[in-house]
């Protein structure tokens, strides 16, 4: 069961605006966001459900959704940065699972080739430092994020373009210099 949680680091770092648009929520500390989200987790884990925490906003609070007992981590890997590589170093190593977005939620035009789709994985996992035969058995592929948006013909390219990514990913898990 997928959390989906795109504004969780507006939340955490107090820029969620009021209503009126003159202000903004307070900070939500990170504890008790925790507390929330295990109560969840907990739930779905009690059913034998997968929590699965969602988050294709720029610095993903992977540390957060890992305490909270998330067993995977869905993030759209075209915002990563290097500030995000302990956290996902972290829950890799912790073995929750790695839902990495590569692929374009929306239409594109023209399409992009798989090596560009695949490079930031490709570059994350060589930050991480981790053997390269390790990516495809902890990362699998995904959307960037949902695919509500995007056309009607758009998911059935998209998942497409999914499954190469994760064939070139498991052929040549390293970038070609």
């Amino acid at each position: 069961m997928q959390l989906d949680e795109p504004l969780l680091p507006a939340v955490l770092l107090g820029r969620v605006p009021t209503a009126s648009g003159f202000g903004t929520l307070r900070v939500v500390e990170p504890t008790p966001a925790v507390d929330q989200l295990r109560v969840v987790v907990d739930a779905l884990t009690s059913v034998q459900a997968i929590p699965i925490a969602h988050c294709c906003a720029a610095e993903p609070p992977v540390g957060l959704f890992v305490e909270a007992g998330a067993r995977a981590i869905s993030v759209d890997a075209t915002v990563l940065t290097g500030r995000d590589d302990d956290a996902i170093g972290s829950a890799v190593e912790a073995g929750v699972g790695i839902f990495l977005g590569l692929v374009p939620s929306l239409d594109v035009d023209p399409l992009p080739r798989v090596g560009e789709i695949v490079a930031p994985a490709q570059r994350l996992w060589s930050r991480l430092g981790f053997a390269p035969e390790q990516l495809t058995r902890d990362v699998v592929v995904t959307p960037t994020c949902g695919l509500a948006g995007s056309s009607p013909s758009w998911p059935r390219t998209a998942y497409r373009m999914c499954r190469e990514a994760a064939r070139v990913l498991y052929e040549q898990p390293q970038e070609n210099s």
